[in-house]
């Protein structure tokens, strides 16, 4: 019956999945043992830091977290139709994870806080950003990209990226497969790792089918996908979803 169907249906479905595990270093597992992740409505961010000339550093100090501001809320609707807002601070409180721009920051009714810096050099930008708890100050990650002058747009997602995967607690290994992808689908896949390891598994199933509806060769979304639908789901096609992305 079902009931003794679903055990060798597991043991089929790990033994598929125990060389992708071995290759990319994912751990499959069920409900986690860290369920008390807050939701996270809103992100304040401040002015960065810029050493360089006056006239660029007047542009970067605002232009860089305002472009941050616009990649960290791209894609970020979630089940109940709400978008991330992001909200900027109009001065630099003091040091980061300072009581002042904590105090700043709940003020304005945010659960998370980005500083972060600039440096001009020759051809090039080397920003940095961290992401701090607006409760306690801790960080909860950093990130930091070098480009050419011209690509800020660029800097500012390639450091949204970086901290949205580091704050998901995505292995750093896995920066390269995903730091690409599209920002919203990289948020469907980070919603689908938390909605695996908190056992919300027909919610995993449809992060990771979007994922790889726009890429069909992510081996990581291919891993999730066949991790959660073998708890909910006898329609998906295990095999043939680790074959396609492998």
């Amino acid at each position: 019956d079902a009931h003794r169907r679903r055990p060798s249906r597991r043991a089929v479905a790990l033994a598929l999945l125990a060389p992708l595990v071995a290759v990319l270093g994912v751990t499959v597992k069920g409900r986690s043992d860290d369920t008390t992740r807050r939701t996270v409505r809103t992100v304040a961010l401040v002015p960065f830091a810029v050493a360089g000339p006056e006239a660029a550093g007047r542009y970067l100090s605002a232009g860089v977290p305002a472009l941050l501001a616009g990649s960290l809320a791209e894609g970020s609707v979630d089940g109940e139709g709400r978008r991330l807002h992001t909200v900027m601070l109009d001065d630099e409180s003091g040091a980061e994870g300072s009581t002042a721009l904590l105090v700043e920051a709940r003020a304005a009714g945010a659960e998370r806080v980005v500083t972060g810096s600039v440096v001009w050099s020759a051809g090039a930008l080397t920003a940095s950003a961290t992401l701090l708890d607006a409760a306690d100050g801790r960080t909860l990650a950093r990130a930091e990209v070098t480009a050419p002058r011209d690509s800020v747009a660029a800097i500012a997602r390639r450091l949204a990226a970086q901290l949205l995967l580091r704050d998901g607690a995505e292995p750093p290994e896995h920066e390269g497969a995903l730091g690409n992808l599209p920002l919203p689908i990289l948020r469907r896949y980070l919603c689908g790792r938390e909605a695996l390891r908190d056992g919300r598994y027909a919610e995993a199933v449809d992060d990771f089918a979007a994922v790889l509806a726009a890429d069909s060769t992510n081996a990581f979304a291919a891993l999730g996908l066949a991790s959660a639908a073998d708890w909910v789901r006898d329609d998906v096609p295990v095999g043939h979803v680790l074959a396609r992305a492998w």
